[in-house]
């Protein structure tokens, strides 16, 4: 607050409830160069969040047996992003799909 928004101490004493002495303690400690927040970015699925609520939104109306499951979903969101690979160490006909 004191480096970012160039309050005084005793203002940012009033907003945190915080004593003075431990503001001014906290400000002289070589270490006490600002750390900022990280700004908020988009995770993987923000590209399909649109298909994704509208697919979500569709299934609500529909009968519970005629609802998507996981991987129909997925498939008809993103069908390229989603590939197969052979699971290791298991002795099986199937294989794990990622998403």
């Amino acid at each position: 607050m004191y480096f970012r928004e160039k309050l005084s101490v005793s203002e940012i004493q009033r907003r945190t409830s915080l004593s003075r002495n431990t503001i001014k303690k906290w400000l002289k400690e070589p270490g006490a160069e600002p750390k900022y927040r990280r700004s908020r970015t988009d995770g993987k699925l923000a590209t399909f969040e649109s298909k994704l609520r509208l697919s979500l939104e569709a299934d609500a109306h529909r009968p519970k047996r005629d609802m998507s499951t996981k991987p129909t979903s997925a498939l008809r969101v993103a069908p390229k992003q989603i590939y197969w690979r052979p699971v290791v160490g298991v002795q099986s006909s199937h294989g794990a799909v990622n998403m």
